[in-house]
């Protein structure tokens, strides 16, 4: 029995078809094996070609958060991109294909602390015709069109630090040897696919549904009116309008999970542009605060309770003394439908008699501290249905909820 092998010394692993057939002197010979060898280990790793084209297929209408158009959960981004040396063996006219065999190509998203991605992989990707099929063997560049990712809950795209411009894209690329190589280069779709200047803002970890209502003025009277206090807070395009069934033009912005002072400009969003909150008209508020209003839960014959305020930052206090400047904090209870109290000060000291009046001091200096504040009824004891109201007059003051214990 012999054999013959039909290649040049050197060139078994350069992508060439090679041709290998036995023979016997008795049975004759068997048919002719084609084959090709790749040498896997010496492709190059794989590497992006230019910068990728991103482009926002939403699929749900925009998600507003405090006047801030957001992409919503189950929103598309799509890329497009090349990838160098995805594919080895041979040069034209030689046909070999030698790629991953698992996956092609993976598309991460990150956004805060999540991240989202897709992976091209290799089971099923057509040969030629088709949407990312297999590139010709002579051609080593893999051209990738519309690999989508989408948002996902707990993504935030913060203006102010680590997300100037909306998520961070990278990508990992997969050669023929197996080798896989994270593009540490970052993107952003501002960069490409969005207008100039534009900026794609990502806010899917605030929740609107932790406050209420905070009407209008220092002190707002308990309704469903436009400049009253308790009912459902409502997501409207902007927090600049007043006289609105809901003034928005009193409340503080819930961003990332946190309440604050307006900040921001959002007019540069993209696909849909929000509001400029660098300046803001304080005709309609009182003393330029902007406030959260919060139902923290009901008492029964209580004389005292402590007020939380969870996650703060800029809250914070000089020595022992709870009190911080730069804020207004308010308690009031309802019971019936009506304020059994006004709205007492919780942010003054407590020195005597039973607050029950707007604006009377109500904190137990003693036991409290900046950010959990004793709150004081006196002697009397009370029943209702607890209201917090907090109030800042400029940036630097953040929190993420308030509480009762």
């Amino acid at each position: 029995m012999s054999g013959t092998q039909s290649f040049v010394s050197g060139t078994e692993y350069d992508g060439r078809e090679h041709i290998y057939q036995m023979s016997h002197q008795t049975t004759g010979s068997t048919p002719i094996f084609r084959f090709i060898c790749d040498n896997g280990n010496a492709t190059p790793p794989n590497s992006l070609s230019g910068s990728p084209f991103f482009v926002v297929l939403t699929q749900s209408s925009t998600r507003w958060t405090s006047g801030i158009p957001s992409l919503s959960v189950g929103d598309w981004i799509s890329a497009s991109y090349s990838i160098n040396n995805a594919i080895s063996g041979g040069s034209y006219p030689l046909v070999s294909r030698f790629y991953n065999s698992t996956r092609i190509t993976r598309f991460n998203m990150a956004a805060s602390a999540s991240v989202s991605r897709n992976d091209l992989d290799s089971n099923g990707i057509p040969i030629m015709g088709g949407t990312n099929s297999i590139p010709y063997a002579y051609q080593p560049t893999w051209n990738i069109n519309g690999l989508t990712v989408s948002v996902t809950s707990g993504m935030f795209t913060d203006l102010g630090s680590g997300f100037p411009n909306g998520a961070i894209f990278s990508f990992n690329t997969f050669n023929p040897a197996g080798t896989t190589n994270t593009v540490t280069t970052t993107y952003t779709i501002s960069s490409n696919g969005a207008p100039a200047g534009k900026n794609v803002f990502i806010d899917t970890v605030s929740s609107e549904s932790l406050r209420v209502r905070s009407g209008q003025g220092q002190f707002p009277s308990f309704g469903n009116g436009p400049t009253q206090y308790s009912e459902s807070y409502t997501n409207y395009s902007t927090m600049s309008i007043y006289g609105n069934i809901q003034d928005v033009a009193n409340e503080m912005m819930l961003y990332g999970s946190r309440f604050q002072y307006p900040q921001y400009n959002f007019s540069n969003n993209w696909p849909v542009a929000g509001f400029n909150y660098t300046t803001l008209d304080a005709t309609y508020n009182y003393l330029s605060y902007r406030w959260a209003t919060f139902n923290v839960g009901t008492i029964t014959n209580e004389t005292s309770f402590i007020i939380n305020i969870i996650s703060s930052s800029g809250i914070t206090a000089t020595g022992t003394n709870p009190i911080t400047s730069g804020m207004l904090l308010y308690v009031t209870i309802v019971n019936g439908g009506s304020q059994v109290i006004g709205w007492i000060d919780g942010n003054k000291a407590y020195s005597s008699g039973n607050p029950s009046n707007n604006d009377d001091a109500a904190v137990d200096f003693a036991n409290s501290t900046a950010t959990s504040r004793r709150i004081t009824l006196g002697t009397i004891s009370r029943t209702g249905t607890v209201y917090v109201r907090i109030g800042f007059n400029s940036t630097g003051k953040g929190f993420t909820n308030i509480t009762k214990t």
